[in-house]
């Protein structure tokens, strides 16, 4: 069910709660979780999807984009940064959840080569 807000009003609240925990001299976890409450028009007015005919390629029609009034949008992130003697080790774990049952989970790591003179490489997967 679609309730459209008239005046194309939205409200977004936000909350972010961070732990952070230094293990060692070289090693520094941390978790933050962060929630977001949206209510109001969240509809995207600008997607629209052209309909053609499929033995001509003439466009036909249109739909637009319809979202519900109200979504609530869940994560938490759990990071790593551990300091080899002259290289960094970073590791980030994020699993995000909302009210529209969208699901994500998402994993990064990177390793910072030192290079000298202010120079590095880092690459990331």
């Amino acid at each position: 069910n679609v309730l459209v807000d008239r005046n194309n009003s939205k409200r977004s609240t936000s909350v972010l709660f961070g732990l952070s925990r230094i293990l060692s001299r070289r090693w520094m976890v941390a978790l933050d979780a962060s929630r977001t409450a949206e209510r109001g028009y969240l509809t995207e007015p600008y997607k629209v999807i052209s309909l053609m005919d499929p033995r001509t390629g003439v466009p036909v029609g249109q739909l637009t984009d319809k979202r519900p009034s109200t979504r609530d949008r869940n994560s938490l992130l759990l990071s790593s940064v551990y300091h080899l003697t002259d290289d960094i080790f970073y590791s980030t774990y994020r699993y995000y959840w909302d009210s529209w049952d969208v699901r994500s989970h998402t994993l990064e790591l990177k390793y910072r080569h030192d290079l000298g003179d202010g120079w590095y490489l880092e690459p990331r997967l």
